[in-house]
């Protein structure tokens, strides 16, 4: 079985799955392998903790899609964006995730202001958090 690494840093973008998503997952993986690959950069894993740590547990057999990312920012980007799009979070989840890469998406903003970009083109025109309260939760963090 694949050895991957866990950077807990990436790792806890996100909270952790409610234990009856968690449970349903495991019992589909458990009865029909897993069907997704886990995607890892440098051999850590960038999306499907929760799918290696079940595999683990139950000895079964997954595959890996390698990603490639110029930093540890950007993989904390795409993990943002790739799982804003889950249905399976939360409007709080995603609040509360926001801030976690913040300076991740300061930096990048920066860097394409610096060339003539727009700052955030995806975040700022909807990608990110849709309620109010979730996109003035971006600023509670940063004027404080």
């Amino acid at each position: 079985m694949k050895e991957l690494n866990v950077n807990s840093e990436l790792e806890s973008i996100f909270p952790p799955l409610p234990s009856e998503v968690y449970a349903a997952l495991e019992a589909s993986i458990v009865k029909d392998g897993l069907i997704s690959p886990i995607v890892v950069w440098n051999n850590t894993i960038i999306d499907g903790h929760n799918r290696y740590k079940i595999c683990r547990a139950h000895n079964i057999e997954f595959d890996t899609v390698s990603v490639s990312f110029d930093d540890i920012e950007d993989a904390k980007l795409w993990i943002f964006e790739h799982q804003n799009g889950r249905r399976n979070l939360t409007d709080y989840s995603r609040c509360i995730s926001a801030p976690k890469v913040k300076p991740a998406l300061s930096a990048k903003a920066r860097e394409r202001m610096l060339t003539g970009g727009n700052p955030m083109p995806t975040l700022a025109q909807g990608g990110g958090c849709k309620r109010w309260d979730c996109k003035n939760s971006w600023r509670i963090p940063w004027h404080t």
